[in-house]
């Protein structure tokens, strides 16, 4: 019976600082498969020039991650597949372990327990990640923030290797996502009216309803997701994640107001000669 491979996906967008070092920790896969966001630096060069294969995909009417990765893991070569984001880094002997997981007949499903690097602190997570057979699972073309849709039942096994995501490693770091992220966010709420970070369905922005969404934000982040646990780098975390919250809501508030207000609006740019732009 031939061995079973695996392909790792790498999602990107302007990774051109990170690429290199996860694809010279992905050399023990079969095969590596870069899905790029249109990126303006050299993240695509570099990625070929160190033997990745490389598609391009723009994640669709939404601008979603989770398309790109329906997109590559449609294009995959491999039994297994294994998303790894550009910032995420792999402990030592993780590769020998999944490719020896892999090769057991009843094994469908690998997880792998995942650390955070916050603030200039790694801490731990109760967070799993997938390794999966292919066609296992998909992501739902929703949100940013999207689920996964298992296609069959899975048995899940744990491996001793973790990754260690080094997602915010500074608050500018952070806050720079942030914007990103909930300007795609916003924009998927009023298109769909439902979406953002938990991927639910949004009416209309109240300022009780943004003070109660953040401050619940707050207290699932650091109670319930135990942050508290990471002293004074989980509390601030945890803050942040409310302000978030908040700053999507803020963001789907502003574009509903502008929808509902547009030729008031564009009677003020009008009126002192400047030009209308896009919320």
């Amino acid at each position: 019976m031939a061995a079973k491979t695996i392909t790792i996906i790498i999602a990107t967008k302007n990774e051109e600082e990170n690429i290199a070092e996860v694809i010279s920790q992905s050399k023990w896969a079969d095969e590596i498969l870069v899905v790029d966001m249109n990126s303006t630096d050299e993240t695509v060069k570099i990625a070929k020039s160190l033997g990745a294969r490389v598609l391009t995909h723009d994640g669709g009417p939404l601008k979603l991650v989770g398309a790109m990765k329906n997109y590559a893991m449609d294009n995959a070569k491999s039994n297994f597949i294994f998303l790894l984001d550009a910032d995420q880094r792999l402990t030592h002997g993780f590769g020998k372990e999944v490719k020896q997981a892999i090769q057991s007949p009843d094994i469908n499903c690998l997880m792998a327990r995942m650390d955070n690097f916050v603030f200039g602190k790694i801490t731990s997570s109760n967070y799993g990640h997938f390794i999966f057979k292919q066609n296992l699972m998909r992501y739902e073309e929703k949100s940013v923030h999207a689920n996964f849709i298992l296609k069959e039942d899975f048995k899940i096994k744990e491996i001793q290797g973790r990754v260690i995501h080094f997602g915010y490693p500074s608050i500018h770091s952070f806050i720079e996502k942030m914007n990103y992220y909930t300007s795609i966010d916003a924009e998927a709420i009023i298109k769909q009216g439902y979406g953002g970070f938990t991927n639910k369905k949004y009416g209309k922005v109240t300022i009780m309803g943004m003070v109660w969404r953040s401050a619940k934000e707050f207290v699932h982040q650091y109670i319930f997701r135990k942050w508290f646990k990471s002293g004074r780098h989980g509390f601030v975390l945890s803050v942040y994640m409310a302000l978030y919250m908040f700053v999507e809501q803020s963001k789907v508030w502003n574009k509903q107001y502008y929808q509902k207000n547009k030729k008031e609006i564009d009677q003020y740019f009008k009126q002192y000669g400047k030009k209308s732009y896009k919320i």
